[in-house]
């Protein structure tokens, strides 16, 4: 694993209440070495990905969310490559807090489709899959994070995954997956 990471609240308060998420994301290349991600309206970057759903494998939720967001199908291979915990008060729900765990997986990608299966908010949000390298992925995003006041909540998780798996580009090459 290449990374293991808390971001915001360390800590929540007893007695208060608390929506839990475990989510998946998948590092996908293609062929030229570009990895495969989602770009919203506002020109900022994650990994396809989401929440499982009642009775999913987290492999099964990273096949659904990779087809659905990206049009990619990956093959049954995956490596997990890190973590991510965020927790912070409830954007939706007033006096909760949320915590998400977002697990990231290296995968093969088998074949790519055109259609999207885009949920609403998806759409509102403009997602759109591109391919890109990862030094410049992390270069936008770190430029959202650093020259605007509002930004997209996954930006600071993904930002802060782009720059680990830019200083361990040569260990997954090595993996065999890049």
């Amino acid at each position: 694993m290449i990374f293991d990471e808390i971001l915001g609240l360390k800590e929540i308060p007893e007695n208060e209440k608390v929506i839990y998420r475990d989510a998946v994301r998948a590092i996908a290349f293609n062929s030229d070495n570009q990895v495969i991600m989602v770009q919203s309206r506002d020109g900022d970057y994650q990994f396809p990905g989401g929440g499982l759903e009642n009775g999913e494998s987290q492999l099964e939720t990273l096949k659904r969310e990779a087809l659905e967001e990206a049009g990619i199908v990956i093959k049954d291979a995956a490596e997990l490559i890190g973590v991510v915990e965020e927790g912070r008060k409830s954007l939706e729900i007033e006096d909760a807090y949320f915590v998400m765990k977002s697990t990231y997986y290296l995968c093969y990608v088998e074949e790519y489709v055109d259609a999207l299966q885009l949920e609403e908010y998806e759409k509102e949000w403009g997602f759109t899959p591109v391919r890109i390298e990862l030094a410049e992925a992390y270069k936008k995003n770190l430029s959202i994070l650093t020259q605007r006041e509002k930004v997209n909540p996954w930006v600071e998780r993904d930002t802060l995954v782009l720059k680990y798996l830019v200083e361990h580009k040569e260990e997954l090459l090595e993996i065999g997956r890049v």
